[in-house]
């Protein structure tokens, strides 16, 4: 029976796979970069010279991987899901307010409207006024997102896929 890590390796992508990813956003013209889970990732990324780097939620109190990526000099988006404001600060201690983002997000998915909170874009707006604040949606419609612009998120982020029922672990949220 395969595990949740087995499910994990098998969607890793090889680094032929990001040199194709590399070469075909060259080629489009589009702007690429990658959440980084551990420092190894952060390195391995490097070499595409990504223009930012994302870090996901769950990894907004590895101090290490927090370190290493900021190390790299290069623009941070910081997701806050699964998290409260003392690990927010955290967070921004050890990164600095220096070309960094937060992102409010909920780390549900699909996140329910109920969920959202969106007012937390204001809050954090309000602890951290220096430092630009986007959005990250999982829920399902575009409403939230819109709103969330509205409001003054600088980033709106989506997870996007070409059909629910592809294998993996985002496909149907």
């Amino acid at each position: 029976q395969a595990t949740n890590g087995d499910l994990k390796w098998a969607l890793e992508l090889s680094k032929d796979e990001y040199a194709e990813i590399d070469r075909y956003a060259r080629e489009k013209d589009i702007t690429w970069f990658a959440s980084c889970w551990d420092e190894e990732a952060v390195d391995f990324i490097d070499q595409f010279n990504p223009p930012v780097y994302k870090i996901a939620s769950a990894s907004l109190t590895d101090k290490n991987l927090l370190k290493h990526t900021r190390s790299k000099g290069k623009p941070i988006i910081l997701s806050t899901g699964m998290s409260d404001m003392d690990m927010v600060k955290e967070a921004v201690s050890t990164l600095g307010s220096d070309d960094l983002i937060l992102m409010h997000t909920v780390s549900t998915y699909p996140a329910a409207l109920h969920e959202l909170n969106l007012r937390n874009i204001h809050t954090l707006r309000e602890e951290f006024e220096s430092i630009p604040v986007g959005y990250s949606g999982h829920e399902v419609g575009m409403g939230p997102a819109v709103a969330a612009a509205i409001m003054g998120a600088c980033v709106i982020e989506r997870h996007i896929t070409l059909d629910r029922s592809m294998w993996g672990s985002d496909q149907a949220a």
